[in-house]
């Protein structure tokens, strides 16, 4: 049995909080069933923290949340600053200012307990850092960085005015050094797609591996009601930027023109902390439902759902979801770009909104090719499955020459 140290930005429960829950609880599930895992959540700032705390210690054999201490403004910056000289911590976009406290409470951790390894899990490695120039750190290293910093960095870019995407454009390629430095420390690196791996500059390193995110199982079954109006839906993180500009997207150059050719046609959004400009669309004619118990039932009331993503990157989870409870997708190529050719296939591929607008419209007006659309989306299913993915996700964490005691 391996002890697993484990470092994240949060408890991740509920499965579906966040991107980073979605796909941190399964993995931890799985590498409970035969190891020790002791979690550390750095500035977990979500609501009901000890029931979360309690519930993960059902399967973690500890669980721990550091809060943030508090520190003036000017302190912050002045550690920002020296951060920014040292070579061995992160680009500045990624120094806490507060990984000398968080540091300081898990020294007696790691030197109470001989961890096997440290798997450090995305807003978390400038304190891995400091771990590992303090000498602490287990004797495995092993980062997934999920989404590629560099690439989100560049893509947000292109939200931005000239001058400040300018600036921030140069500053990614300091982000792809910065990830090639920690991937040539560790001793394995994952990414959610292959897009991010290449944008990391992985090229030929065999210890960088690419292992997606699987389909969250159902909760509960989708029932599809038989006289619900037709429905076109999004889903996401509704406070997360390009999720919001999607959004608005949608409803202005794809929902608005299909109305005036369906004029019994609804707009689902689905999403948690809907920014005011996303909740400023609700009408008799679209629903913006914030945070849901389950999106399996709201999603059961959509037909299609469209996804007219520009920016963002990685694996898109709300696609997979979007497939998972039966829904015809159609998304952009960025939307699909973590899928692979095979998962793309399965999907309705449309940059434009134009080919959006005649793409629903095809769907909305044949219900074979609605159930067609519906059907190969769910294949899906079977290429992202948690199953096939997860004995993967734990041999790139244990190592291929890991070996049971006594074994």
């Amino acid at each position: 049995m391996a002890q697993i140290l484990v470092l994240a930005n949060e408890i991740p429960l509920p499965i579906q909080a966040t991107g980073t829950s979605l796909r941190l609880n399964p993995v931890l599930r799985h590498l409970a069933r035969e190891h020790a895992i002791d979690l550390v959540a750095i500035s977990d700032s979500r609501p009901d923290l000890d029931r979360r705390v309690a519930e993960a210690q059902e399967f973690c054999r500890s669980v721990t949340a550091l809060p943030r201490p508090r520190l003036p403004g000017v302190r912050r910056i002045s550690r920002t600053l020296r951060g920014m000289v040292n070579p061995q911590r992160p680009p500045w976009e990624f120094i806490d200012p507060f990984s000398k406290e968080l540091v300081d409470a898990l020294v007696p951790t790691l030197r109470e307990t001989r961890h096997d390894v440290l798997l450090a899990v995305n807003e978390v490695l400038d304190v891995a850092c400091q771990l590992r120039i303090r000498n602490v750190m287990p004797p495995r290293f092993v980062v997934d960085w999920i989404d590629a910093p560099s690439l989100v960095h560049e893509r947000r870019s292109e939200m931005m005015s000239r001058v400040r995407a300018h600036f921030v454009r140069r500053r990614t390629a300091r982000l792809v050094e910065w990830q090639k430095q920690i991937n040539a420390q560790a001793h394995a690196a994952i990414y959610i797609a292959d897009a991010d791996r290449t944008h990391a500059g992985a090229g030929a390193n065999p210890a960088v591996h690419v292992i997606p995110n699987g389909v969250l199982t159902l909760d509960q079954p989708v029932t599809r009601p038989d006289d619900h109006p037709p429905t076109i839906g999004f889903l996401g993180n509704m406070a997360y930027g390009p999720n919001v500009h999607a959004a608005l997207r949608l409803h202005s150059g794809v929902f608005l023109p299909l109305v005036a050719t369906h004029p019994d046609l609804r707009l689902k959004i689905i999403g948690r902390d809907p920014d005011p400009a996303v909740r400023a669309l609700v009408s008799d004619r679209v629903e913006v439902t914030g945070e849901v118990e389950s999106i399996w039932p709201h999603l059961a009331e959509v037909d299609v759902v469209v996804l007219p993503m520009e920016f963002g990157g990685g694996l898109q989870n709300k696609v997979l979801e979007a497939a998972e409870a039966g829904c015809a997708v159609v998304v952009t190529r960025v939307g699909a770009a973590g899928l692979g050719p095979e998962g793309r296939d399965a999907l309705i591929i449309e940059d434009s909104d134009e080919g959006m607008i005649r793409s629903v419209s095809r769907l909305l007006d044949d219900p074979g090719v609605l159930a067609e659309a519906q059907a190969r989306a769910t294949a899906i299913q079977d290429m992202f499955d948690w199953e096939h993915i997860l004995p993967r996700y734990a041999e790139v964490v244990l190592g291929e020459d890991y070996s049971p005691p006594g074994a």
